[in-house]
């Protein structure tokens, strides 16, 4: 077992990155989504 290991389920990981995405959208005005999203995802799964 390594105490450095946090198990996350995929939909809180989603959510996270979500609220991220919201969070630079707020403090960003000219923020972007990456076109790299789809990828990010799937890193994020």
């Amino acid at each position: 077992s390594n105490p450095y290991e946090i198990r996350i389920p995929s939909s809180k990981r989603k959510s996270f990155l979500d609220s991220i995405l919201v969070y630079y959208h707020y403090h960003i005005s000219d923020f972007k989504t990456p076109n790299s999203l789809e990828i990010i995802q799937q890193i994020f799964e």
